[in-house]
C-alpha cells in the first residue's frame, strides 16, 4: 500500500459515517466553503487534460480532492476492465455496510449545479427545447471548467482532478457513428440518433454563449466529451421542504447537477443496493438500500431497467439483467388515448416470453380505431373508457371479439422484428470475422452485438408463446 493510500485509510476512518441511517443533525458536518478549501491546496503541476478516447483517466488524486472539498465518504474507488477491454472505475464498499447506512455525503457548494448559475447565452439557444436548457447550462459549465483547467490546471479551475479523472471514451448514442446506427434495429437507432442530434444541437447554440472563446466552441473533441459528462452522469436533485411550516413536505425541482463520487456509482438496475437523498440545501447523500458485503459494488437505478435499448441510448452500457425489454412497437405521433394506455414505457415482452397486458391493450385500441363503424372510433373509445374505468367485463368481450386480428398484428410485428434482427446480425458477423481490423474501425461493435442478441433472445421467446396461441 502506497504512503497515500495509508493516509487516505487514516482519513476515512476518522470521517466513516454511522453505520445506521442518520439524522440531519448529526450529518451537520463543519464543511469548508469549495473556494477557500482550494486555495489551501498545493498547486497541482499544470498541463493540458488530454480528453482523446485513448487517454487514460487519472484517478489517484480524486478521493484527496474529494476530501479537501468537503465530501465525506465510506467508500473507495477500484478499477476494472469492461467487455470492450476499456477501463471502468466504480465505488464500492470498503467493509460490511448495514442496510440505511449513510456512505457518501457531497456538500452542494461542490456539486456542478443548474441552479443560479449564470446564463451567459441569448435568445439563439431558443433553438432549444425549453427541457433541454438545464442539460445545455450543464454542458457550457463543463466547456468552461475544461477551457480554465486544460490551460491552468488547478490554478484555473477548482474541478480539474474532478474533470481529469473522468472516462474519455464513450459508446452512448451522441459517440456514435452512421455505422453503429446501421448495426442498431429502428426503434434502438432511433433513441441512439435523437442523442446524437441533440449533441448537434448543443454544439449549434454555443454560438449564443458569449463568454467561452470560439476555439473550445469548434472543438469537436471537446464539445463531445463534455456533452457525453453531462448526459451520462448528471443527476435531477429534488429537495424536500416545508416552506409553509405546515408539516406537509414539498418537493421542489432544485435543477440537474453533477455530483462528484455520486457519478462513480454504476447502475444495479433492478438489483440497485443505494440511493440518493437530498436535505433541504440540497446536498446530496448516498444510503445503502440493503446490507452490501465489502468489496461489492455500490449501484443505483439510471432509468427504467425495462428498457435496455433507451440506457444504451443515452450512457452507453447494455443493461443485461434486466427482466424484460420495451416490445419495440412504434406509433407515429400516438395519441394521448394510446399513451395512456401505456405506450410506450408499459408495453413489455418478458424474457420468458411472456407479454405485458399493455402490449395487447394499445395493439387493440390500434385495431378498433381502423374500424369502420357510424360514429368514427366510437368503438376504441368506449374500449378506452372500459379500461381506464376498471371495467373487466367490458375490456375482456373487446380482447375476445378481436383476438384474432390482435393476435396476427403482434405475430407480424414480432416476425417483422425478428428478420431485421437476423439482417443486422449478418453485417454484424462479417466485422467481427474481420477481427483486430473490424474492432479498431467499429470499437463499440462488440457492444452493438450484444445489444441485439439480448433483444433478439426475448423477441425468440415471445415468437414461441405467440405460436403457441395459434395452436
Amino acid at each position: 500500500m502506497s504512503q497515500c493510500h495509508r493516509h487516505l485509510s487514516t482519513l476515512i476512518s476518522t470521517l466513516l459515517l454511522l453505520a445506521t441511517r442518520p439524522s440531519r443533525t448529526t450529518l451537520a458536518f463543519n464543511i469548508p466553503l469549495f473556494a477557500s478549501s482550494k486555495q489551501q491546496r498545493q498547486p497541482t503541476k499544470i498541463f493540458s487534460i488530454d480528453i482523446s478516447e485513448t487517454a487514460p483517466r487519472d484517478i489517484a488524486p480524486l478521493l484527496q480532492w474529494s476530501t479537501d472539498v468537503g465530501i465525506q465518504y465510506d467508500l473507495t474507488l477500484t478499477t476494472a476492465s469492461s467487455d470492450d477491454g476499456k477501463e471502468d472505475v466504480y465505488a464500492i464498499t470498503t467493509h460490511d455496510t448495514p442496510a440505511s447506512s449513510c456512505v457518501l455525503y457531497v456538500p452542494p457548494q461542490v456539486m456542478l449545479s443548474t441552479k443560479n448559475a449564470a446564463q451567459p447565452f441569448d435568445n439563439s439557444a431558443a433553438q432549444l427545447h425549453p427541457n433541454e436548457l438545464p442539460a445545455f447550462s450543464l454542458f457550457t459549465q463543463v466547456l468552461r471548467h475544461y477551457e480554465a483547467a486544460a490551460t491552468n490546471g488547478s490554478n484555473g479551475s477548482p474541478y480539474y482532478d474532478y474533470l481529469n479523472s473522468l472516462p474519455r471514451y464513450y459508446t452512448n448514442g451522441a459517440s456514435m457513428t452512421d455505422f453503429c446506427f446501421g448495426c442498431l434495429p429502428p426503434y434502438a437507432a432511433g433513441l441512439a440518433l435523437e442523442d446524437k442530434n441533440r449533441y448537434k444541437k448543443f454544439v449549434n447554440a454555443l454560438e449564443s454563449v458569449s463568454d467561452l472563446s470560439d476555439e473550445i466552441k469548434r472543438h469537436r473533441d471537446a464539445t463531445r466529451w463534455a456533452y457525453n459528462v453531462v448526459v451520462t452522469r448528471y443527476q435531477q436533485v429534488m429537495v424536500s421542504s416545508d416552506e409553509d411550516g405546515g408539516g406537509i413536505a414539498s418537493h421542489n425541482n432544485n435543477g440537474l447537477c453533477l455530483i462528484p463520487l455520486v457519478d462513480y456509482l454504476n447502475h444495479g438496475g433492478v438489483h440497485s443496493n443505494s440511493y440518493v437523498t437530498y436535505d433541504e440545501e440540497g446536498g446530496a447523500y448516498v444510503y445503502t438500500a440493503c446490507d452490501v458485503p465489502a468489496g461489492e459494488p455500490l449501484t443505483l437505478c439510471y432509468g427504467d431497467p425495462n428498457n435496455p435499448s433507451a440506457l444504451l441510448a443515452r450512457y452507453g452500457f447494455l443493461d443485461e439483467t434486466s427482466d424484460a425489454t420495451y416490445c419495440k412497437y412504434i406509433i407515429t405521433n400516438p395519441s394521448y388515448e394510446v399513451r395512456n394506455l401505456g405506450y410506450p414505457h408499459a408495453m413489455l415482452f418478458y424474457k420468458d416470453g411472456s407479454i405485458s397486458q399493455e402490449v395487447w391493450d394499445v395493439l387493440l385500441y390500434q385495431e378498433l380505431s381502423k374500424v369502420s363503424t357510424d360514429n368514427d372510433g366510437q368503438l376504441a373509445n368506449n374500449f378506452y373508457q372500459a379500461r381506464i374505468n376498471g371495467n373487466v367485463d367490458i375490456t375482456s368481450k373487446y380482447h375476445s371479439q378481436y383476438w384474432e386480428y390482435t393476435l396476427l398484428e403482434l405475430q407480424h410485428h414480432v416476425n417483422s422484428v425478428m428478420d431485421e434482427l437476423e439482417e443486422l446480425e449478418i453485417g454484424l458477423v462479417t466485422q467481427l470475422n474481420m477481427g483486430r481490423e473490424g474492432a479498431e474501425r467499429h470499437p463499440r461493435l462488440m457492444l452493438l452485438t450484444r445489444h441485439n442478441e439480448f433483444i433478439k433472445d426475448i423477441f425468440e421467446n415471445v415468437e414461441k408463446n405467440l405460436n403457441t396461441m395459434f395452436s
